[in-house]
């Protein structure tokens, strides 16, 4: 669990020890790695789906988030090309919102929302070079986004909300 947000893991065969407390490698379902210690076991590891569920569902209503569910886009705009150096797709767009709201994916960036006029413009602006920055090789794609839940970032910053996993987006 990382804030309201849940990631499914299987821990393999590997651990060890450090410090007297021991390590679980973990693999998530999309590929990636993590670790888990027995520190973090039943703080934000769980051996459960309903403990996990529990957990998250008290985050989300005690932060300011905008739940998946309630972001609806009203035009989307995207953008792909293959990465040279691992044949990575690699995917950025934009999402106009029912509600004045912009979500963002930059091929670089973590998912985030800009509220303000004048933020979107200038990351529209930003969003529409980028494909200069991979030398004119992105194409525009038809795409169907898979929103994230989005944190409130409580400082200044660029961003207005962000996903999970962006240190200033703590709801």
């Amino acid at each position: 669990v990382k804030r309201g947000d849940i990631r499914e893991a299987k821990v393999l065969d590997e651990t060890w020890l450090c410090n007297e407390t021991r390590g679980y490698r973990l693999q998530y379902m999309t590929g990636t790695y993590d670790c888990a210690w027995n520190t973090s076991i039943d703080f934000n590891c769980f051996l459960d789906a309903a403990p996990a569920l529990a957990k998250a569902e008290k985050y989300l209503a005690m932060h300011e988030v905008i739940r998946t569910e309630d972001i609806h886009a009203v035009n989307t705009v995207a953008y792909q090309y293959i990465r040279e150096c691992d044949g990575y797709t690699m995917t950025a767009f934009y999402s106009e919102l029912d509600n004045g709201m912009m979500y963002m994916k930059e091929f670089y960036t973590y998912h985030h929302i800009l509220v303000d006029k004048k933020k979107q413009k200038k990351a529209l602006k930003k969003f529409m070079e980028q494909n200069e920055i991979v030398d004119g090789s992105a194409v525009q794609i038809d795409y169907v986004p898979v929103f994230k839940n989005m944190y409130k970032i409580r400082q200044q910053y660029d961003w207005d909300y962000a996903e999970a996993g962006h240190t200033y987006a703590v709801g």
